[in-house]
C-alpha cells in the first residue's frame, strides 16, 4: 500500500477507508497529494490490520459516493480486500448505478 501511495501523482486528490464490518476513513474529504498527507497516510496504512471484523464493502462505497467529487479530477477507487465480500449483489448494483460518477 505504502509502494501504491508513492506511486500517486503530485497534487491529485486521495483518501484511504479501513474496512471490516465498519470502516474508518483517514481524512473527512480526499485531500491533495503532499508531502505532509503522504506521511499520514503512509502511518496510517502501517497501522491497518484484518482485524476490524468481516467484509462489508457496501457501506463505506455509499460513504465514498457521497463525497464531493471535484472537477478535473476524476474519482478513481482502488478496493484491496483480504476476505470474501458480503453483499456481493448489493455492491455490484450500487457499483453499476453509479458508474458514470465513479
Amino acid at each position: 500500500m505504502v509502494l501504491i501511495l508513492k506511486s500517486l501523482l503530485p497534487g491529485c486528490l486521495f483518501n484511504i477507508i479501513g474496512f471490516g464490518s465498519t470502516f474508518k476513513p483517514l481524512f473527512p474529504t480526499s485531500q491533495s497529494y503532499e508531502e505532509e498527507n503522504l506521511v499520514q497516510a503512509s502511518e496510517y496504512v502501517r497501522r491497518l490490520r484484518g482485524d476490524m471484523g468481516g467484509t462489508n464493502v457496501l457501506n463505506p462505497l455509499i460513504w465514498i459516493l457521497r463525497q464531493p467529487s471535484f472537477r478535473g479530477n476524476p474519482r478513481l477507487l482502488f478496493l484491496i480486500t483480504d476476505g470474501a465480500v458480503r453483499n456481493t449483489g448489493a455492491v455490484i448494483e450500487l457499483i453499476r448505478s453509479q458508474a458514470r460518477s465513479i
